[in-house]
């Protein structure tokens, strides 16, 4: 596991209200708050996290737009993708065979498969994991390992609304290495479940599309939230601060 220190909650620049963010030990967190210096409706090129370490930086054509209040998000602020642009950043998770991560967000529903967050490393089939919109109606979230593809699905009405997407995947797990969580529930339909034993890998986060740019979220992003570790036991504070922030019943 990683010997870096956990990170403590992060309350500043909190509307009142709120309840003060996701619970510590993150390994990273961006939150679309951050950005309002850009100004509303206008192109951001970079995005950094709340710990200072991870920038996630624009590629591709089209662009990701800063919103003050989006009214899918509950008039909180967001970031919009269109076209092929696509954030991406550098993460070292050669330490771990666990991840978990939170997105509050929305697809941009339509006949195509959707990329929300996707970790790749040159052979994705051999260490990414990712969450996925599959033609406007099914959340995916999956991970690869040196056995093969642990993956759970979901059939919703439109992925175009806004929902908390989370992918928990612990490699060492003797049952449904990947879990997926929406909007808190969870979901076992499971498509796949290889019994891999290897670490994740350093390599890219992409954000909004696949590696390669290609398959666009094409909706927007309020929060991305990444453990390093499956345990369950920090998840309701986070999952209760995104419901409440979003209005998620």
């Amino acid at each position: 596991m990683f010997s870096r220190r956990p990170y403590p909650r992060m309350n500043r620049g909190r509307q009142a209200g709120l309840p003060p963010g996701p619970e510590g030990g993150y390994e990273a967190w961006w939150r679309a708050d951050d950005l309002s210096a850009v100004g509303d409706g206008n192109p951001i090129t970079t995005w950094v996290d709340r710990t200072g370490n991870y920038t996630l930086t624009k590629s591709g054509a089209g662009s990701l737009i800063w919103n003050e209040s989006d009214a899918t998000a509950n008039n909180q602020p967001s970031v919009t993708q269109s076209g092929s642009a696509i954030a991406t950043v550098s993460i070292d998770l050669s330490g771990t065979d666990q991840v978990h991560v939170f997105v509050a967000g929305y697809g941009g529903g339509g006949a195509s498969t959707r990329v929300c967050v996707e970790h790749t490393d040159s052979s994705a089939s051999v260490n990414g994991f990712g969450l996925f919109a599959l033609s406007g109606t099914v959340n995916m979230g999956r991970h690869f390992g040196d056995v093969g593809d642990s993956q759970q699905r979901l059939t919703v009405a439109d992925t175009a609304v806004n929902q908390i997407l989370e992918l928990n995947s612990d490699k060492g797990r003797a049952a449904a290495e990947a879990k997926l969580f929406v909007d808190g529930i969870p979901f076992d339909t499971q498509a796949a479940d290889s019994n891999n034993t290897n670490n994740f890998t350093s390599d890219t986060l992409n954000v909004f599309a696949r590696s390669g740019i290609s398959l666009e979220w094409g909706g927007g992003i309020e929060e991305i939230v990444l453990y390093t570790t499956a345990s369950l036991a920090g998840r309701p504070g986070t999952l209760a601060y995104l419901k409440s922030r979003y209005g998620i019943a």
